[in-house]
């Protein structure tokens, strides 16, 4: 065999084997990413990362308990590791791309799938008060969503709907969360009525969001990053959809993070975000430790020296 037919060979076989696309932003993606704290990233996996991922995923949902309250029929969280995810997250694009959108070392927490079912109207609208309510409130968190069917937003829904940062940010629901969280967790009945108030603020805040959301197309492939900042909700199926929606969410915070054990108990307790006075039932069950992973690092220190951190990219 030529040298020539040996390169096209070797090149053939490592795209076929690629997981991941390789991408550039430009100067204006980066700005805007900055600015709405989110970010549409088309192609980003190939067929082959694509099709790992949905077998990864339907392996977790499997496991997973039927939800019936009307919201995600299904939904795995606190998976940090296995063959194919350490596959994507070691793969040199895509620890690459996530370098050049955040511009700084990143620890990643977890994986979770969810699936969508026609007839579910999906979570309502949140923020990262427990999926990230464990690091300080400035400290950075980013969730990198891939759906796994194609997305329409008009035709068919089953999507997700997010309000830009600079629109309205949800930074002061992780400042006013810890402002709460010792008194709430010392004695909860002392401040219910400020918690009604919340609520009704919450309640008048919903009509302005829902005006200024916005809802993306996505092709198989494409994924969607975006800041614990970020208000979002899922987007129902419309009339027209005959299909269920899968999907997978990576979470990452940047590796300076602290531990913030008072206000995360606090949020996790309550469990429907202090700041929309709603308390919920965490989906999901288990301990203190569900989203947290960091269980050995003590308030206030840095979590990179956990024992549970695994993979800084």
């Amino acid at each position: 065999m030529s040298a020539s037919t040996e390169a096209i060979k070797n090149e053939v076989l490592a795209k076929e084997n690629k997981l991941v696309n390789q991408l550039h932003f430009t100067e204006e993606e980066l700005e805007n990413f900055k600015r709405d704290g989110f970010i549409r990233i088309k192609g980003l996996f190939t067929e082959k990362g694509i099709a790992g991922i949905r077998q990864q995923v339907e392996d977790w949902i499997a496991t997973d308990e039927v939800n019936n309250d009307g919201t995600i029929s299904r939904f795995t969280c606190r998976r940090n590791e296995g063959p194919f995810l350490n596959s994507v997250l070691n793969h040199a694009e895509f620890r690459h791309m996530m370098t050049q959108l955040t511009n700084r070392k990143l620890i990643f927490t977890e994986a979770q799938s969810f699936e969508l079912s026609k007839g579910g109207v999906g979570l309502p609208w949140h923020y990262a008060y427990i999926g990230m309510g464990y690091i300080r409130p400035a400290d950075l968190g980013y969730t990198l969503w891939t759906p796994l069917q194609a997305i329409n937003a008009k035709k068919s829904g089953g999507g997700m709907a997010y309000v830009p940062e600079n629109i309205h940010s949800a930074r002061y629901g992780f400042d006013l969360g810890s402002l709460l969280a010792p008194q709430y967790n010392k004695d909860p009945e002392s401040i219910e009525n400020h918690l009604k108030i919340l609520e009704e603020n919450h309640k008048a805040l919903i009509p302005f969001l829902e005006k200024n959301r916005i809802e993306d197309d996505f092709e198989v492939g494409d994924s969607f990053i975006f800041s614990k900042y970020v208000w979002h909700r899922s987007a129902p199926f419309l009339a027209e959809s005959k299909t269920r929606r899968l999907g997978l969410a990576l979470r990452f915070v940047d590796w300076n993070s602290r531990k913030e054990a008072v206000r995360w108990k606090a949020e996790y307790d309550f469990g429907g975000g202090l700041i929309t006075g709603q308390k919920k039932y965490v989906y999901g069950g288990g301990g203190e430790d569900r989203y947290a992973r960091f269980t050995d690092t003590p308030h206030g220190e840095e979590i990179k020296f956990s024992k549970e951190t695994k993979l800084i990219i």
